[in-house]
């Protein structure tokens, strides 16, 4: 039987999220263990459900995506981080990288992006929405 990588998804959209996990139910090796409305409720389930990878939306109550990946980083648990955005914003992505977010995927692409950004990071590739090419010449010229 081959091992389905587990995922946590979390954005506050109900609706959003439920279209993330139908989505990601057309992969059969992918399973969504688990999802999350906040960031802290992001803490808690990745410390009881252990998945590969966690898709974390930026702007969340309680936590946004970005302090929980801080604190997730600092539990230096086994786990990759997708973040999700509805915005093409070079600094926001910046200090995802900074962090070592691994994925960074645009909310208009999610559909089409999602499963390619989990597959990516979980071989140890990053992956970056295209539309944010750019945004990453720019990073690395120092332009």
């Amino acid at each position: 039987m081959i091992q389905r990588l587990r995922i946590l998804i979390a954005d506050d959209h109900p609706i959003f999220r439920r279209g993330l996990c139908d989505a990601l139910a057309s992969d059969t090796g992918l399973e969504v263990v688990g999802q999350a409305a906040n960031g802290e409720e992001v803490l808690k389930l990745t410390r009881e459900l252990r998945p590969d990878v966690a898709i974390l939306d930026v702007h969340m109550p309680k936590l946004s995506g970005l302090q929980a990946a801080r604190c997730l980083a600092a539990e230096n648990l086994p786990l990759k981080l997708v973040l999700l955005t509805m915005y093409e914003d070079e600094e926001l992505l910046n200090e995802a990288l900074n962090l070592g977010i691994q994925g960074y995927v645009l909310k208009e692409n999610a559909v089409e992006d999602l499963i390619l950004a989990i597959r990516s990071v979980v071989a140890g590739r990053p992956f970056i929405s295209a539309s944010l090419a750019g945004a990453l010449l720019r990073r690395r010229t120092g332009r």
